[in-house]
């Protein structure tokens, strides 16, 4: 029972793991688009640059 929950404990933090990656690099391609563009795709890194 207790490799069970050990073993989707590991599951679960890689899961979280590769989501906040993919989050990462679709943030980092949405900003590097809107600079070239008329600024549609804003990133989270604009976002939390405006608000220093």
């Amino acid at each position: 029972m207790e490799k069970e929950t050990i073993k989707r404990r590991k599951t679960i933090v890689l899961i979280t793991l590769i989501i906040a990656l993919l989050i990462v690099i679709a943030d980092s391609i949405l900003y590097y688009t809107s600079l070239q563009e008329t600024g549609v795709g804003r990133g989270f890194s604009r976002y939390f640059d405006s608000i220093d």
